[in-house]
């Protein structure tokens, strides 16, 4: 009954007990998934001492490392390791690739996605500057500053709740975050004062930097599991309480922080007051039992000993694993078994080495570290009782070189329960921790590859996530601050901004497309940079697929191809460019390679040569350009072949000829050029050549440039006016002369008669400043020219001129208007050239020429202007006749260079004799044509006239004909006279009589005066004439003849023209050819 008694008491004690501890034990659901799970996999950061980091043997130690490390031996577990980035840290847990992450800061926010522990550690976080910044002294003062921070860390959100504005720089760990503030790239960092404290007492930096303010915040340390698993979560949390009350957490700290520890009985005492209740119990238990127990120890113990020996005889024979007994003698821990595998491993026989010190096989730098386990040992540490102490470590052979090992110590106790000897068991791992540096070394080579080369390259998950990206793709993307580990494409576009949306948004579809494809996919991708700039990446995508073709990996490459396509489109645009100017370029133009044959030769030369496009390419360049002397008639050398042989751009002389296909020829100016390749070396020539048989359009255009100095713009607007007035007059004195009623013709008279000759003379001098172009020539004395036109140009001048005129001085076939502004611009130069006043001579006289290099040999007329001006330099008589070449201020260059064309198109030339000081001499040379008399004059109206009889013609019986004229007595004359020759005549002087006239009839011919006043010109009128009545010959008039309608009628639809003052023989002359033709 006694004993009963006292086992009651005993077993309630021990219940208390068990009570008191109870939370701290593991359910069944708890141990079935330990049993079950049986490693949990921790990952933790690179760098974030002392709470974790890869050490000096790229081993993963800390705080967090060794509180996981006596997880697993307190709840039965294998921890296993992993550490990377902070950043990649969170995404591994989340992503199910890891269990745990070692140390995390709570907060509300991140409890959204993880489940944390209770607290580990109180972790303050503080703001940290230079040791000499005076302006950050606290968190009010980091608004506008630069602030280096680690990705992914607590301090981002803690900065953003208080609304700081700040430049972030990026960085993977606390201590990169304290060198960015160090060497200044950075203000300030917000860091955790633990890690950071710790880098700079191991650094000596402590110098360097320096704490402001208060803490931020503190931050509460624990350990965290992916949302919703709360077993495991629950585990973790009894093993930190079950640190906490053991001790062991503050063990750690000690070790690790080197703080004070509270003394050893302070814990113990609520184990006392228990322990002492207990010891009640015990003592009478023990007493009962002692005898029975007594008896069963001696059995167990020999038992145990048998054990033993034969244990020990296995351990010593073995020869893979190192295994080592030590057994503790004076304070050391003597070696006192050294199996086979541990001389193999160390070097060391078994004689050599029994009897030392264990520590004698440890590294220098290992030996205080090994001993502080020991002596966990010693103290009977529950976290190493069962399973004893795992890790890796660097231990020394007998030579003295260091090898790291894996290895295990176990604890060995006697029958009192107190260690009196360890087993260690080692492992050589050397291979494998080379293995695992070369493959680190291989990923930095890797790394420094990558970010070295200048293309695009990216690794993307299955799922499109970033997991690699070089310096150029971040730098492409503005990525280089911005933590993008395993984010979509759609992610990073809402973090740097709309700019890049639609190439993310592209990239995602090329990313689809490639997976589709199976195969390296290639594409062009456009990226619009934050400043507008765009780049052309040629994008290559590399679809990776698992043993199980599901998908991995996508390898991305990219090379920038901005330039070389700038380039393209610059290659395009100028074989268009030149495509075009060819086309419409007005010159010929013939290309061909170095052995003749045409390549390319455009419109203009298939105009002149007469040979197509196709007919032309690859044909000889002489069957196609074929060229004789002017003169002689000879057949010329291609101007190919001299390029060819002299290697430089050649210039030919005007007197080519051009026969063409069809035998039309051209007078021509050609030059020549080599085409030269990249090494300098000929591959071609271009030959360029112009039609100049008549060169109109270039002589117009000087000849209007040469008026509007002269202001012939002007003086043409009001030729017209009067030359309108003088048609009036001449066909009314026409019609006078064939009317026989004297009273009718004597009124005609009395309008006209006191004007005509005044109307006409004036119209003349205006139209000398107005009429340009091609020479028409008539019968004229240039004596009368000559003088009409100085006294004109000189009146009111302070020049006095003396004529000096041959009495035999022959008449000339010239065009009057044309020789006459030559006058004009040489009687400008005297009066220019004598500023004060002078005397200008002005000689004519005949001339033989039999020997002269500008002119054919033959009779001709010398004119010269001689004045007493300040004379010509030499080096200005040389360009005295280029085109534009002046002396003058406010001078266009063109007189001289008009006046030289004008006398050079009659047949002559002109001269210069000039020195400094002592005047000028112009002498104008105009042949003489022997054979004058056979010559017609357009413009002497008696031709014939007394001879001409005014008729009705069967030529024009019957015929219809249009008349429209602004000048009412125009069309009056002009009536009277065709209805006396046969015409049925309508006549209009407004633009809407013209259609009503032409809707109700049909004409034969219709003549449209260019100028209307109030209405459009006729050349538009025309265009609607043509829709009514297709079939109609057109004739136009004005008395503009610089116009260019009436230089280039035909081009404009017109079939004649005729200029006003025109006389009714010369419009008979012109309708007879228009209708019988």
């Amino acid at each position: 009954m006694r004993n009963k008694f006292f086992l009651l008491v005993l077993l309630a004690v021990l219940l208390f007990i068990s009570g008191c501890f109870h939370e701290n034990k593991l359910t069944s659901e708890e141990r079935a998934y330990l049993e079950k799970k049986k490693t949990i996999t921790f990952v933790s950061q690179n760098r974030y001492p002392p709470f974790e980091y890869v050490n000096n043997y790229g081993q993963i130690t800390g705080m967090s490392i060794e509180l996981a490390r006596w997880m697993g031996i307190e709840y039965n577990f294998q921890p296993r390791f992993l550490h990377t980035t902070f950043a990649n840290a969170k995404e591994m847990v989340l992503s199910g690739e890891v269990d745990v992450i070692t140390t995390f800061f709570y907060s509300r926010k991140r409890d959204k996605k993880y489940e944390f522990t209770d607290m580990i550690f109180r972790v303050p976080a503080s703001i940290f500057v230079k040791d000499n910044n005076t302006t950050i002294q606290g968190s009010e003062d980091l608004n506008g500053t630069t602030l280096a921070i680690q990705r992914g860390d607590y301090a981002l959100d803690f900065l953003a709740s208080k609304n700081i504005n700040y430049d972030i720089i990026y960085t993977d760990n606390f201590e990169e975050a304290a060198n960015k503030v160090i060497t200044g790239e950075a203000d300030a960092t917000v860091a955790d004062e633990q890690i950071v404290i710790h880098y700079l007492k191991d650094n000596n930096l402590l110098n360097e930097i320096k704490i402001v303010g208060d803490p931020l915040y503190v931050g509460k340390d624990c350990m965290a599991v992916a949302e919703g698993n709360d077993i495991l979560v629950s585990i973790l949390s009894k093993a930190v309480r079950r640190a906490k009350e053991t001790g062991m957490l503050k063990k750690i700290e000690h070790k690790w922080m080197g703080t004070k520890l509270t003394p050893a009985y302070v814990k113990y005492i609520p184990y006392l007051i228990l322990t002492l209740l207990v010891l009640i119990g015990l003592v009478i238990t023990v007493w009962y039992w002692n005898i029975s127990l007594k008896k069963q120890v001696y059995l167990k113990t020999m038992d145990l000993r048998k054990r033993e020996k034969n244990l020990l005889d296995i351990l010593r024979a073995a020869r893979d694993v190192a295994i080592i007994k030590a057994e503790l003698v004076n304070d050391l821990w003597k070696i006192v078994i050294f199996n086979k595998g541990a001389s193999r491993l160390f070097g060391y026989e078994s004689e050599e080495i029994v009897g030392k010190s264990i520590l004698k096989l440890f590294s220098e730098a290992e030996k205080e570290g090994i001993q502080d386990l020991i002596n966990q040992i010693i103290s009977g540490n529950s976290e190493i009782k069962h399973d004893g102490i795992k890790g890796e470590m660097d231990f020394r052979k007998k030579g003295g070189e260091n090898f790291p090992t894996l290895f295990t110590i176990n604890p060995v106790y006697d029958n009192k329960g107190v260690v009196n000897s360890i087993i260690l068991v080692a492992t050589d791992i050397t291979k494998r921790k080379k293995a695992e540096k070369a493959i680190a070394e291989s990923a930095e080579r890797m790394n420094a590859l990558i970010n070295a080369s200048p293309d695009f390259i990216c690794f993307k998950d299955e799922k499109g996530r970033w997991l690699i990206a070089n310096e150029t793709a971040l730098e492409l993307f503005s990525l280089k601050n911005v933590d993008y580990y395993k984010k979509t494409d759609a992610e990073l576009a809402e973090i740097v901004g709309d700019c890049y949306k639609e190439a993310f948004i592209n990239c995602l579809r090329t990313d689809e497309e490639a997976w589709k494809s199976g195969t390296v996919y290639r594409s062009e991708e456009r990226i619009v940079s934050s400043d507008g700039t765009e780049n052309v990446l040629d994008m290559f995508k590399v679809p990776i697929f698992n043993e199980n073709g599901e998908k991995k990996n996508l390898v991305i490459f990219g090379r920038d191809i901005t330039e070389l396509k700038r380039y393209e489109k610059e290659i395009l645009e100028e074989r268009e460019y030149l495509s075009v100017t060819l086309r419409s370029i007005g010159d010929a133009v013939i290309s061909t390679d170095v052995n003749g044959k045409i390549v390319v030769i455009n419109r203009v030369a298939e105009e002149l040569t007469g040979y197509s496009r196709d007919d032309a390419v690859g044909r000889d360049i002489d069957s196609v350009f074929n060229i004789v002397d002017r003169k002689t008639g000879k057949s010329l050398e291609s101007p190919y072949k001299k390029v060819l042989q002299s290697g430089k751009n050649i210039s030919l002389e005007n007197d080519i000829l051009l026969i063409s296909k069809n035998g039309d020829q051209y007078i021509i100016s050609d030059s020549g050029a080599p085409i030269f390749d990249n090494e300098k070396n000929i591959i071609g020539v271009v030959i360029v050549f112009r039609d100049i048989t008549e060169n109109e359009m270039m002589q117009n255009e000087l000849l209007k440039m040469e008026k509007l100095k002269s202001v012939g713009v002007l003086a043409g607007g009001i030729a017209h006016d009067f030359n309108n007035i003088l048609t009036a007059i001449s066909s009314n004195i026409s019609l006078v002369r064939i009317i026989k009623d004297e009273k009718k013709a004597e009124k005609i008279y009395e309008k006209v008669d006191n004007s005509i000759e005044r109307a006409k003379k004036l119209t003349n001098q205006l139209l000398t400043f107005s009429k340009g172009g091609s020479p028409v020539k008539k019968i004229t004395q240039i004596k009368d020219i000559i003088k009409d036109t100085v006294d004109f140009t000189l009146a009111g001048s302070n020049v006095k001129v003396v004529y000096q005129f041959d009495p035999n001085t022959p008449p000339l076939y010239v065009d009057s208007n044309q020789v006459s502004q030559v006058f004009q611009n040489l009687a400008v130069n005297a009066r220019d050239a004598m500023e004060n006043g002078g005397k200008l001579i002005i000689q004519v006289e005949k001339a033989d020429i039999t020997d002269d290099k500008k002119l054919n040999p033959g009779e001709y007329l010398k004119v010269k202007f001689i004045d007493e001006g300040k004379g010509i330099s030499p080096e200005t008589q040389q360009k005295i006749f280029d085109p534009f070449f002046t002396t003058k201020a406010g001078g266009a260059g063109l007189g001289l260079a008009t006046s030289y064309s004008i006398i050079a198109k009659h047949g002559g030339t002109i001269e210069l004799d000039s020195k400094e000081g002592e005047g000028s001499v112009f002498t104008v040379y105009l042949p003489v044509n022997k054979n004058i008399g056979d010559m017609p004059d357009i413009y002497d109206d008696t031709i014939g006239r007394d001879k001409y009889e005014i008729k009705e013609r069967d030529v024009f019986k019957g015929k219809r004909i249009f008349m429209l004229d602004d000048e009412v007595p125009i069309l009056e004359s002009s009536r009277i006279y065709l209805e006396m020759i046969g015409f049925e005549v309508t006549t209009a002087a407004s633009e809407d009589e013209v259609f009503e006239k032409f809707h109700k009839n049909l004409f034969d011919i219709a003549i449209l005066d260019l100028t209307i006043p109030g209405s459009r010109s006729g050349e538009q009128i025309l265009q609607d004439i043509k829709e009514i009545d297709g079939s109609v010959k057109t004739v136009v008039t004005s008395g503009y003849s610089e116009n260019d309608v009436m230089r280039n009628y035909k081009d404009y639809g017109f079939d004649e023209c005729i200029l006003k003052p025109f006389d009714f023989l010369n419009l008979e002359n012109i309708l007879q050819s228009l209708l019988n033709g």
